[in-house]
């Protein structure tokens, strides 16, 4: 009987520490403050910016021209043709040649 008591005090006081051991780690602010440095760090981050990007498009139809509507061309022997119409899109790798008579 005197064992069960023993054991039963010694319960008790091992419940009564990591009561106060989970109160304690609770209290700390620690949390918070790593909160707070992240935060911090994250704005920082849009501070910096990215370096010149030189975007090199051709100043008539080539690079950075994709192609339009076609223009309707009649032929003397009353056939009609298309002619590739360019139109500036500013993306490097749409190309385009202006002028190019294909069949309609």
């Amino acid at each position: 009987m005197k064992k069960k008591i023993i054991f039963a005090i010694a319960t008790g006081f091992f419940a009564v520490a990591t009561v106060l051991n989970m109160n304690m780690l609770q209290a700390n602010s620690a949390g918070d403050v790593s909160l707070e440095s992240i935060a911090v760090m994250a704005q920082a981050g849009y501070e910096n910016e990215l370096p010149e990007v030189e975007i090199i498009c051709d100043a008539n139809p080539g690079r950075c021209w994709a192609e339009g509507e076609p223009k309707r061309i009649w032929t003397p022997f009353g056939a009609s043709l298309c002619e590739t119409t360019c139109v500036f899109t500013g993306w490097q790798s749409d190309y385009c040649i202006s002028g190019m008579p294909t069949p309609c």
